[in-house]
This record gives structure tokens, C-alpha cells and sequence, in this order.
């Protein structure tokens, strides 16, 4: 009896398109089905557990903890301080009370990290310690983004200026729906944020928050 043979094919070439490849580095781990794998891993590791101490819920969120990335709320920091070295002050992002030092300021996620780990320029921006304290973890409510709109598009457009690649490529990935910034890209992108922030409150169940 003969055996069958198979020859492989050559190996080919592909390429993406660069904001593609973006998309696949910000949501790469969810299409591949890590989230998936961490879970069932979660799973296992909390029924082989005979004590009862190891959770599923602890395991996921061992597993699934993500570190800030420094370097990326440096590289804001270092933006919001040039700006501070050419004004002499910035605005809290959320108060609208001055921030008269470098020192003085935090930066905070509109997004917070723990939620909708993200951090782009577009989700970093400055507010007083003391505010920051006190938004933690929570989501922005959609009327004090409203509020506060002239400020953070105004901190958006401050950002662009100052890192216009990087700005423009994060958020068109993650408020434009990778369509490139054109005119009027502050009010669309603002929108989107709205959404977000509407879809985390509204349907996920995080609380809303205002200072």
C-alpha cells in the first residue's frame, strides 16, 4: 500500500498595513484568546486548590494584572513640564483650579488603567494630586466631560502639537475607529470618549464620578 506524501509550500510573504498592526498591538491579546486561556488557567488552578484559600476571582486578577507603562506617562509628564517651563501653570483637567508646580501635579487617566488599560497621550492629562485622589478608579460622568470639554480638547491639541505621530496614530486607533484625524477630529474623538465613558457607567456598572 502507498503512502500519500505532502509537500509544504513555500514560505511567503504578507504585509499589514501599519494601522492594522496597531490594532493587533492594542487587542492582539483578545484576538488570539489569551483572555481566554487566563480564565481557564483561573479556573483549574482554583479547583485544584483543597483549601479553598486560591479563588478563581484572585487568579484573574493575579494573572491578568498589568503594570503601567512609565515610560509613556513619563513621556506626557515631560510634555505637560515644557508647557509649564513656556506658562508658569496649567489647569486641573477636572477642577479647573490652577496646578502651580510641577510638583503639584498628577496625571491622570480620564480612563482610569485598572479599567480600559490604556496608556495613550490622549488618555494622560494633568490634574491636582489632591482631585486625582479622590477620582481613583471611577469613570468620568458624561455631563463633566461636557463640562470640561474646552479643557481637554485644549490639552489634546497641546499634546498633538507637541507629539503629533504618536498622538495621531493612538488616538485614531482608539477614539476615531482608525480613521486618520482630519478636520474637526477634537469633536469626533471627544464623542467617542463620551461613549466610552456612557458604555463603562451604563452597562459594565462602573460608578460615575464628578468632583
Amino acid at each position: 500500500m502507498g503512502h500519500a506524501s505532502f509537500t509544504s509550500p513555500p514560505p511567503g510573504r504578507f504585509s499589514l498595513s501599519r494601522d492594522l498592526c496597531t490594532v493587533f498591538e492594542h487587542f492582539g491579546g483578545f484576538i488570539s484568546g489569551e483572555e481566554c486561556l487566563l480564565k481557564k488557567w483561573a479556573e483549574f488552578t482554583a479547583a485544584a486548590d483543597r483549601t479553598g484559600t486560591v479563588t478563581e476571582e484572585c487568579m484573574l486578577s493575579l494573572l491578568t494584572r498589568t503594570p503601567t507603562t512609565e515610560r509613556a506617562v513619563a513621556d506626557a509628564r515631560n510634555i505637560y513640564q515644557s508647557i509649564f517651563a513656556e506658562e508658569g501653570t496649567l489647569a486641573c483637567v477636572w477642577s479647573g483650579k490652577a496646578i502651580h508646580s510641577p510638583e503639584a501635579m498628577h496625571i491622570d487617566h480620564v480612563l482610569p488603567f485598572a479599567v480600559w488599560k490604556n496608556n495613550d497621550l490622549w488618555n494622560l492629562l494633568p490634574a491636582l494630586g489632591s482631585i486625582n485622589a479622590k477620582k481613583r478608579d471611577h469613570i468620568p460622568d458624561p455631563a463633566l466631560l461636557e463640562s470640561r470639554r474646552d479643557c481637554i480638547i485644549g490639552y489634546w491639541d497641546l499634546l498633538h502639537d507637541h507629539a503629533p505621530r504618536p498622538f495621531e496614530r493612538e488616538i485614531a486607533v482608539s477614539l476615531l475607529g482608525l480613521e486618520t484625524p482630519g478636520n474637526n477630529w477634537q469633536d469626533r474623538a471627544f464623542d467617542h470618549l463620551i461613549e466610552k465613558c456612557a458604555y463603562l457607567i451604563h452597562v459594565r456598572g462602573y460608578a460615575a464620578w464628578t468632583p
